[in-house]
């Protein structure tokens, strides 16, 4: 029994850590594509090795947030209003972040422009999400009839057997 339960903390563990590292990844790339834009707009044609650590030790830190005390909410079935406050709670959080480290040079139209960006990439993180799991939801509909419709045609083969050696 102890065993199982130490399993299962792991398997809830790890199914989060992978959660975390799936946000980062998603949300560094993201971040890094505004980051080059805005960089090509200013006429340069490399990136800051520094900039580039910020932003993904910071979509690491976001993603422990999000997983930890915002329930997964760009993962969640419906975005209410607790999902939408967490989604603007960390947009301002990587606005912040932005002004702070000095992304984009401190240009507030460029970090009002980053905010939108930002609130955007959750959102469609959100449907991103949903359409997975209808997907899925669909794939495993479509194996639990194909495992019944054969559950069902291997009764029939073995009645059929039985009835012809019985008689």
């Amino acid at each position: 029994m102890r065993k199982d339960k130490l399993i299962e903390g792991f398997k809830s563990y790890f199914s989060r850590e992978i959660a975390i590292e799936y946000k980062a990844c998603l949300y560094f790339f993201g971040i890094l594509f505004f980051y080059c834009m805005f960089r090509i707009t200013r006429g340069s044609f490399s990136a800051s090795m520094l900039h580039m650590a910020e932003i993904i030790l910071t979509t690491y830190l976001m993603g422990y947030l999000q997983v930890y005390l915002m329930g997964n909410f760009d993962e969640a079935e419906r975005l209410g209003k607790k999902e939408c406050c967490c989604l603007v709670i960390c947009t301002v959080l990587y606005t912040a972040a932005s002004l702070l480290f000095g992304w984009f040079e401190r240009d507030w139209i460029t970090t009002v422009i980053y905010a939108a960006f930002i609130a955007f990439a959750y959102w469609c993180v959100y449907l991103i999400n949903k359409i997975k799991r209808a997907i899925d939801t669909e794939n495993l509909n479509r194996q639990l009839t194909k495992y019944k419709r054969q559950e069902t045609e291997q009764k029939e083969t073995d009645r059929g057997g039985k009835e012809q050696g019985g008689a």
